[in-house]
């Protein structure tokens, strides 16, 4: 007989480990036993025949395979966490477009990406990927995936899921905000252009390991892999990229690996998760979330009064952020959460200097002072990290009124004009009353034009380019500076759709890809001070102050890390969040 034939199993020894991790403290009380599902790998001897020197002999051979088990844990704490936000969430669970930071906040409940963000956002450390090797020459990432991860579902999680994830990513249909960052992987950029059926430089090894190559050193691909979310192959291969929006996964039923399952989604009001007890970082301990959207004129009493626990916060006065601290709330003010100013030179009657005397006109201190406690950091750019620092040769744009006047006078600003000035917040929020007020102070007529829901926001701001400033926007960019980039290069970054000027200059674009192959750090960091000089000036898109949104937990809420760790993760560990109390 030829070749090896199974018999029978004659004796089965099985070894099973399992190891729950919980670094929170533990609440006292234990509220239940669940039943959670573990991927556990068994130990099996049996009997082969097999052709040794042309006889048959029966040996025993040991085998290790993989094996589906239930299993009772003892789960600690319990509740529902009530947590609000003020942005309108659009009804989409897609993951391969973001509008806000309340569709971050709905991913990070769900899904998880390769690696992420440490706390202190100093570096990034794994997650889905327990390990990765980086090639000598710095363009072969080869990660190494945690094992016994599930789906939602229960499907396990395999390498097959990375790839499919980022050839989604790259496809010419799925018009992807990171499309342009993987375009750095080799062969990608055929692929998405619809000239290859494949692309060379994604390498699935085995169900746990994955090879990615990118054509020259990539200095941030790792911090594009910390935003980008893993989605499931079995769930998502037969949707075409151009259904993603509307399919049940994106408007109904998101399947993900992250700490909660959404269970009930009521459109315009309010989405239920409940926890994940497969989740491979940890059981959380909060049984249930409910998230529902809370106008702001409500958001301070609603905490107070216990209705919810975590707010997302937007242009709260100084008196009620004091009251929150002294109410014992906690408060964060994540770093990458900018209020801007716009001004659209794509109109003949704006330009470059009329901006910049617009800017003189704008008090940014007292934004800070008095719509943010003091919290909130006076900022002309968005260029600035640690590691690179800021020039020296800033323009900080010091609250000048008269110099406004003047400079508008001296760049021949039609002062009969009108210019439309649209908002996406409530005219009456106090960060708008003030930025238009001074404007208005230096003689600049404003027609204010409120637009109240997303979709008619984008038809006349990034899509139609109506309008003239924007007075007030949120701005959010992740850690590293090359996020940055999305929003001012001319050909590249995100899709039209999601930038609101055309403002184009080429040696930026020279610039930004400089530094995205520079790894010396140094280097790297020239680079973006000579970006911060020019942004300072021109494009557009003006920063005043950052730290803008405030997180805020009550009370109850324990070991609650509210820090912004990225565009789609704006929390980390949610698994080890926790209640003091019913």
């Amino acid at each position: 007989m030829k070749g090896n034939k199974v018999l029978v199993v004659v004796t089965m020894l099985a070894m099973l480990a399992m190891v729950v991790s919980c670094a929170a403290p533990t609440p006292e009380v234990i509220e239940k036993e669940v039943i959670v599902t573990r991927v556990v790998e068994k130990e099996v001897v049996v009997t082969e025949i097999v052709e040794v020197e042309g006889e048959e002999r029966i040996v025993e051979v040991t085998k290790i395979v993989q094996e589906i088990v239930e299993v009772p844990v003892e789960v600690a704490g319990g509740g529902t966490l009530r947590r609000a936000s003020l942005l309108n969430w659009d009804g989409n669970f897609n993951p391969f477009h973001w509008k806000n930071i309340t569709t971050e906040e709905v991913y990070s409940h769900v899904f998880n990406a390769l690696v992420r963000w440490d706390s202190d956002l100093s570096g990034i450390i794994p997650e889905l990927a327990e390990s990765w090797d980086v090639s000598e020459d710095g363009k072969v990432y080869t990660f190494h995936l945690q094992e016994g991860v599930l789906w939602h579902d229960g499907k396990p999680f395999t390498a097959e899921d990375v790839e499919f994830t980022l050839l989604r990513h790259l496809h010419p249909d799925m018009a992807s905000q990171l499309v342009d960052s993987f375009l750095h992987i080799t062969g990608a950029e055929a692929y998405s252009t619809g000239e290859a059926s494949t692309v060379p430089g994604i390498q699935v090894i085995d169900d746990h390991t994955i090879s990615l190559e990118t054509t020259d050193p990539y200095a941030p691909f790792l911090s594009t892999l910390a935003i980008t979310m893993i989605t499931p192959k079995h769930v998502l291969e037969d949707v075409l990229p151009e259904d993603m929006n509307t399919s049940d996964f994106s408007t109904r039923s998101p399947i993900g690996t992250g700490p909660y399952k959404v269970v009930r989604y009521i459109p315009d009001e309010s989405i239920e998760f409940v926890r994940n007890t497969d989740y491979f970082r940890g059981i959380p301990h909060i049984e249930r979330v409910l998230f529902t959207q809370t106008a702001r004129e409500v958001m301070v009493s609603a905490l107070l009064n216990e209705e919810i626990d975590v707010a997302q916060m937007w242009g709260n006065t100084t008196q009620d952020m004091q009251m929150l601290q002294e109410e014992g709330f906690q408060i964060e003010t994540p770093t990458w959460g900018f209020w801007s100013f716009y001004c659209n030179t794509d109109q003949p009657y704006l330009n470059d200097e009329i901006c910049q005397a617009m800017l003189y006109a704008i008090d940014a201190e007292t934004i800070s002072r008095e719509v943010h406690s003091g919290m909130a950091e006076v900022m002309p750019t968005y260029l600035d990290h640690p590691w690179y620092g800021l020039s020296p040769d800033l323009n900080w744009y010091e609250y000048d009124p008269e110099k406004a006047r003047t400079m508008l006078e001296e760049a021949g600003y039609d002062f009969d004009r009108e210019l439309d000035a649209v908002l996406l917040q409530a005219p009456d929020s106090p960060q708008v009353v003030m930025v238009t007020q001074w404007l208005e102070d230096v003689g600049i007529k404003l027609n204010i034009v409120h637009v109240g829901d997303g979709a008619t926001w984008r038809e006349r701001v990034p899509i139609g380019r109506d309008w003239d400033i924007l007075p007030i926007k949120g701005r959010g960019w992740g850690p590293d500076p090359d996020n940055v980039r999305l929003g001012f290069t001319c050909d590249m970054g995100w899709p039209k759709s999601e930038k609101s000027t055309d403002y184009c200059n080429p040696y930026v674009d020279e610039l930004f890809d400089r530094a995205l192959v520079t790894v010396d750090e140094e280097e790297r960091a020239e680079i973006y001070r000579e970006l911060q000089l020019i942004l300072n000036k021109e494009g557009g898109d003006f920063p005043l102050v950052r730290g803008v949104t405030g997180h805020v937990a009550s009370p109850r809420v324990r070991d609650a890390r509210l820090g912004f760790r990225g565009f789609t993760m704006p929390y980390d560990a949610l698994h080890e969040w926790w209640l003091a109390e019913e």
